[in-house]
């Protein structure tokens, strides 16, 4: 059984390097799987590694935030900053890969919390055939 929205709590326990670790939620700006271990990336470019499963991690995050953009990638939607055509970008300029599969199933109907791509990336001209979201569809 699935647990309920209430009864997530508000950070992420795991073991990481034989120590007990309680992240904020609202810290993680993705989690990836790299080498049979989970990676939860943070504020400030910390880094905690650890064996849990994403699919495990994943069970513990509200559905509504976080999402599985890829089979090895859950992002944090408050930590997004800009959607291009095959990638996330997060707030520290990370790019999470985007699957073909997953594309329209991943990303939410409204996204009305990503900033525009000009206000992400200071001084890139946006064009006009390009859309302000960096909008897939």
């Amino acid at each position: 059984m699935l647990p309920t929205h209430e009864s997530l709590p508000s950070h992420l326990r795991i073991i990481s390097k034989r120590t007990r670790l309680e992240i904020p939620i609202s810290q993680i700006h993705f989690i990836e799987v790299f080498d049979w271990k989970c990676i939860v990336h943070c504020d400030a470019g910390v880094q905690h590694e650890t064996n849990v499963p994403l699919k495990d991690i994943q069970t513990r995050l509200p559905p509504e935030q976080f999402i599985r953009c890829n089979r090895s990638f859950l992002v944090n939607l408050d930590h997004v900053s800009s959607v291009e055509k095959d990638a996330l970008i997060t707030d520290d300029g990370a790019a999470v890969p985007i699957s073909i599969r997953s594309t329209r199933q991943a990303l939410p109907s409204d996204r009305s919390h990503f900033r525009p791509i000009s206000l992400c990336v200071p001084g890139f001209p946006t064009s006009k055939k390009r859309q302000p979201y960096g909008c897939l569809f």
